[in-house]
Parts: structure tokens; C-alpha cells; sequence
């Protein structure tokens, strides 16, 4: 399991390592010291790059010029969703310039203006959780709902939301993207259930992982694995993903709908879900399970644009356990609900 253990995080870093020497190689180049700017408008790239300009000066004067401020609403409806912010093309700040992609002129308008390489959005939540994976009741929790991301270049993103907790992107291309990251697991008490008197609680385990995410058009695929990385059940799990994001009539609302599955190694489904000779009672026999899936679940969300900052949010997850996670005696009920709803503002 050790071996393991450090494959991954030895994955993890070669795929940072690897971002920051692409960020090394796409970073300008100073001359004696002194920092290159960015080339921000048309005019600056035709002084610059008067080859790339020409060849591409038709699209790029038929491109629609739009502000920041005419740009906001359209930028904030679309990273509120859960898809998260808007995504840039990999190469636009230079190579929009051969394509004519009419995204430059957006992108360079909004770094003349001093856009900030954060996007944040902050707000309340409430959440409804299942106690534990496999638990007949839910606990009800309210905290601050925040998701933010930096962007080092249209490459290179840091990012923290509620969805995949905190990491690191490397975009390959308008398709792919390989990164890192980290989630919690929720702990286990006891007390919790009937089913689990006599049983040692569970800590808040501490996961983190490299992972691949593919989109086309509407539809995002999306394969992490994560190991334990805090010592709590020292094993590793398997998240496969899809989502696709909803089209509808009205412009203010965003929908996405989701589906996805977990694999834990035998490590993971022992921690969570075995019963020892020794804790075995006439209502809780003894099982030993194995690797496998443990779960397959499907989730809907649906943003509300109230204006151009504010937005309202709600999220609902459907989690069936499957094979031994579902025979366990620990699991008093095999489907779990969850969701929550949250009002946020972007800044």
C-alpha cells in the first residue's frame, strides 16, 4: 500500500512539475532584467508582432470589441455554474493572434483594464449531509460557501471550491486538462448509529491525488485518484465522472446534471465499511469486504442570476451503494440524498 501511495504522490509531482516548466517556457523572456509587458491591445500587437497581425487582421477587425463592464453579466452567469470560472484558450495570449480567435480581444481588453487574476465568489450555505456513507439519517450544516481560483497564466490555475476542494490545473488544450488535487472525507462517530456502538469513531481523512478532466462541448469527463495522505485509512480511492451542462430558455438560469462512481482498494472498504470477530454482535455480524465499487450516484445543480453579482445556487446528489459497501451491516440504508443551496456574490 506504501508503494502506492508513493506512485501517486510521485505522480502528482511529476504532473506540478511538469506545469511549472510549461509555465517557465510560455513566461516572456526580460531583456537585462527588466519585465516584458503584455501585449494588451491591437495597436501594441501590430508595432510587435506586425507578421501575425497581418495575416490575421481581417478576423481580428471584425471581432466584436466588448468591454469588461459589457462582458461581466455573460462572464458572471457562466462562472457561477459549477462548471467554474471561464476557461481561456491555453494560447490566447499569443497565438490568438495567428488564429484571428475573437476571445483575444476580450481576454486583452480585460488585462488592459487591470483585471484581477483572481475570481472569487463568497457567500452563505446551507448543506444536508449523510452522517456516513451509508447512513439512514443526514446532518444539516451551515458555512461559508467560497470558490476562487488564481490564474498564474491562461494555463496555469490554482482553484478551492466546494466541489473539488483544493488544487492545481494545467490546461493542455481547449479539451484537456491534468492537475492535482485535494478533498476531505467525512469522519464517522460512533454515536451516530445504533449499527455502530462499540466501533472506533473515524477521523476526517485527508485525500489528494492527480486528476484528468476531458470536455467536449457540453459534456465534461473527469477520472481522479486520490490516496490518504493524513494516515487515517491508508488506502486509495478511484472517482470517475461525467457532467453536461443543460441549455434552457432562460438566460439567467444555469443546470448542469452529473453522474459518477467510487472504487476503493480493499484498504478504503475494510476502514469504512469491515466488522471484526471481535466486534460482531446478534444485530452486526462479522464482514470482511474486498475492493471494489462502492458507489454510483447522479446530481443535478441549478444557478439563479440575481443581477451581475449576485447569484442563488442549489445542488441535489442521489449516492447508491453498490456491491460489498452495500451488503455491509454497517449500512443502514443503501441510498443517500444530500444537496444544498447557497446565495453567493462574485466579486
Amino acid at each position: 500500500m506504501q508503494t502506492v501511495q508513493k506512485t501517486l504522490l510521485f505522480t502528482s509531482a511529476l504532473l506540478l512539475a511538469h506545469s511549472a516548466a510549461a509555465f517557465a517556457a510560455d513566461a516572456p523572456a526580460a531583456t537585462n532584467g527588466d519585465d516584458v509587458d503584455m501585449i494588451y491591445s491591437y495597436e501594441d500587437a501590430l508595432d510587435s508582432q506586425p507578421e501575425a497581425v497581418a495575416n490575421s487582421a481581417p478576423a481580428f477587425e471584425s471581432a466584436p470589441y466588448i468591454t469588461p463592464a459589457q462582458a461581466g453579466f455573460e462572464q458572471a452567469a457562466i462562472q457561477t455554474g459549477v462548471g467554474g470560472p471561464v476557461e481561456q484558450s491555453p494560447d490566447a495570449d499569443v497565438a490568438a493572434l495567428d488564429e484571428g480567435d475573437p476571445t483575444y480581444r476580450m481576454h486583452a481588453t480585460n488585462m488592459a483594464a487591470g483585471a484581477s487574476p483572481w475570481d472569487v465568489s463568497l457567500g452563505l450555505a446551507l448543506a444536508s449531509i449523510p452522517e456516513y456513507m451509508g447512513a439512514k439519517d443526514n446532518d444539516f450544516y451551515v458555512f461559508p460557501f467560497i470558490r476562487a481560483q488564481y490564474s498564474f497564466d491562461a494555463k496555469n490555475k490554482a482553484f478551492f471550491s466546494p466541489y473539488e476542494g483544493l488544487g492545481f490545473k494545467h490546461l493542455l488544450n481547449d479539451s484537456w486538462q491534468v492537475g492535482v488535487r485535494g478533498q476531505l472525507r467525512k469522519n464517522r462517530d460512533s454515536s451516530d448509529d445504533a449499527s455502530l456502538n462499540g466501533l472506533p469513531d473515524i477521523d476526517v481523512a485527508v485525500e489528494a491525488g492527480p486528476f484528468v478532466r476531458y470536455t467536449y462541448e457540453r459534456l465534461t469527463l473527469g477520472l481522479d485518484v486520490l490516496a490518504d495522505v493524513s494516515g487515517e485509512y491508508d488506502g486509495y480511492v478511484v472517482q470517475g465522472s461525467a457532467k453536461v451542462d443543460v441549455p434552457l430558455p432562460v438566460s439567467s438560469l444555469r443546470a448542469n446534471f452529473g453522474i459518477e462512481t467510487l472504487y476503493g482498494n480493499d484498504d478504503f472498504m475494510d476502514h469504512y465499511f469491515r466488522v471484526l470477530t471481535t466486534q460482531a454482535t446478534a444485530t452486526r455480524p462479522a464482514f470482511n469486504p474486498g475492493s471494489g465499487f462502492a458507489s454510483v450516484g447522479a446530481n443535478a445543480m441549478l444557478t439563479y442570476l440575481i443581477d451581475e453579482k449576485w447569484f442563488l445556487t442549489g445542488n441535489l446528489s442521489a449516492t447508491k451503494l453498490t456491491g460489498d459497501a452495500a451488503d455491509s451491516p454497517l449500512s443502514r440504508d443503501d441510498t443517500n440524498l444530500g444537496g444544498f443551496v447557497a446565495v453567493g456574490y462574485h466579486f
